[in-house]
């Protein structure tokens, strides 16, 4: 049995997180750690032969790059109808593809082993584990030939579970053909959000000054009447219904879509979900707006251009100045889109 260090949180995550779930012998669970964590989790996650008449879920250990692999050598055998993915708090992406064609497979469920309210307490020295644990899902991933990103649309007996923390990150392309489309019906008003947003002074909380002109933008592309819209440093929180046009992220909880995990409650994504929360980096999203109207007028372009050239500049002061000062508390952004849980407030 290899040597097992007492300090290593992200084992006692995963080993937590994973010893609740596989209680249920109806699953299969698949634990993504690092490579350093590798050894140490699949040793205790072996099943013991003196304790053969409890009935345990499968548990596979695997890391980010084997994933697929992993997933892949899962869907061909004859395994349980229920796949959870248990990521550590350390792994910040993830992608993959499920097909559940030839399985038996109904269910996914992805979580993501943070630590216990103590223990982050305890760990606020390291930068690191201080960190909020989140863990973003590539839109592209797919989970029964279904893109998670389009989940919102898919309907059938397959179904997914994203737990706290848990977010998809959507790619853009519908988000840029909406943008075209209102263009030709609100050129004016689109031209003035640009404008106030190149001219904003970018000091202090200028994400505020920026709150209406993206709000009104992308509210150009909407097709229901309520959205809300919130903003970081580093994200846009955006919340509403199925018109959006990017159909993705991590609805409100609720106690008739939430199912208990050892790593919080788990969302069920799907037709009956009321409302959805889209999580896009500024990076993507100024990327998008030049990506989108490259095609139309050098003037236009070069105002996005100079949008995003500004943004990025303030990016690079950020970094040098914490990084030089080697320490200091980070701007604190407005608190992102209040979520639901079981009637309380996040």
């Amino acid at each position: 049995m290899p040597f097992l260090p007492t300090n290593n949180n992200e084992l006692k995550d995963m080993h937590r997180v994973v010893s609740a779930e596989r209680k249920n012998a109806e699953i299969t669970g698949v634990a993504v750690v690092r490579s350093r964590t590798f050894d140490p989790l699949d040793s205790k996650c072996e099943p013991r032969w003196w304790k053969f008449w409890q009935g345990k879920g499968a548990i596979e250990v695997t890391t980010a790059p084997d994933l697929q692999y992993t997933l892949d050598r899962i869907t061909m055998e004859d395994r349980p109808t229920n796949l959870i993915i248990v990521a550590s708090r350390y792994i910040r992406n993830l992608g993959f593809d499920v097909d559940s064609s030839d399985s038996n497979l109904e269910s996914l469920k992805i979580l993501c082993a943070s630590p216990r309210s103590k223990q982050a307490s305890d760990s606020k020295r390291n930068s690191m584990q201080h960190q909020k644990a989140e863990l973003f899902l590539d839109g592209a991933s797919t989970f029964g030939g279904v893109r998670l990103d389009q989940w919102g649309m898919a309907h059938g007996q397959h179904k997914v579970y994203l737990g706290e923390n848990v977010k998809i990150r959507p790619e853009l392309d519908m988000l840029e053909k909406s943008l075209r489309t209102a263009w030709n019906q609100r050129a004016n008003g689109m031209r003035e959000h640009f404008n106030t947003m190149r001219n904003t002074n970018m000091l202090g909380e200028w994400w505020k000054e920026w709150r209406g002109p993206v709000a009104g933008l992308l509210g150009a592309c909407v097709t229901t009447t309520k959205l809300g819209v919130a903003f970081s440093t580093t994200t846009i929180t955006v919340s509403g219904s199925y018109g959006f046009g990017l159909l993705a992220g991590s609805a409100s909880y609720s106690t008739t879509t939430a199912v208990a995990t050892a790593a919080g409650p788990a969302l069920l994504l799907g037709a009956a979900t009321a409302a959805m929360v889209y999580f896009v980096p500024w990076e993507d999203l100024l990327g998008c707006f030049q990506s989108c109207f490259g095609s139309f007028w050098d003037w236009l372009m070069d105002l996005i251009s100079g949008i995003r050239e500004r943004f990025v500049q303030w990016s690079s002061a950020q970094r040098t100045r914490y990084s030089s000062s080697g320490r200091g508390r980070r701007e604190e952004a407005p608190p992102p889109y209040e979520h639901h849980r079981h009637g309380q407030k996040l």
